[in-house]
């Protein structure tokens, strides 16, 4: 199983790469993944274009290899005004799902965990679309309802200390494990697709 987890944080490390890690541990309970960690702000994408994906150059061919050859993925992004990152956004808006953008359908049927760190609680909801663009629009398997997290969770040290985010956190990496066990059980799992 290879997990791919992007960090949709403009600098690196930070509590956003946090709460993805600790999900990944979570994973780890389970199952021995293969781990890909992608900073994107240390990734300088092109925005979307119409470029197909498979004549991405640079960076942006690489990270979309890399999702492409990805079994479940775990998207972390601070929330800015109420939506995920703009690097984010940029990511999503480079990946293919299979038309006019590429061949490759990285995100479609594969299990997603959705995460997202904020400087307030009043931002929890802004998970929600996220979670409804890779479920709706990729057609991906996402794991509910997300993991959030604020500052107030993360001790002096940078790490997650609030031992409730952090049991989200693992019970969610764990069932991104199940999801995918469950997927290469099941083919009518593995067949889902976008529909428009």
């Amino acid at each position: 199983m290879r997990i791919v987890g992007l960090i949709g944080a403009p600098s690196s490390g930070g509590r956003t790469r946090a709460l993805v890690e600790a999900i990944i541990d979570g994973a780890r309970t389970d199952a021995d993944p293969q781990v890909e960690l992608i900073q994107l702000g240390e990734r300088p994408l092109p925005f979307a274009d119409g470029t197909r994906a498979e004549d991405q150059p640079g960076d942006a061919g690489v990270v979309l290899k890399a999702l492409e050859n990805g079994d479940a993925f775990v998207l972390g992004t601070p929330i800015y005004r109420g939506t995920q990152s703009a690097v984010m956004k940029n990511l999503l808006d480079l990946t293919p799902r299979g038309t006019y953008d590429g061949n490759a359908r990285p995100f479609q049927a594969k299990p997603v965990v959705v995460a997202a760190t904020a400087a307030a609680t009043e931002h929890f909801l802004a998970l929600n679309d996220l979670c409804e663009i890779m479920r709706g629009f990729f057609a991906s398997w996402v794991v509910p309802p997300g993991v959030f997290a604020t500052h107030k969770h993360f001790g002096p040290d940078g790490h997650l200390a609030d031992a409730g985010v952090l049991t989200n956190a693992h019970t969610a990496g764990r069932a991104l494990v199940a999801l995918h066990k469950s997927l290469l059980e099941h083919d009518a799992l593995r067949s889902v697709e976008p529909q428009i």
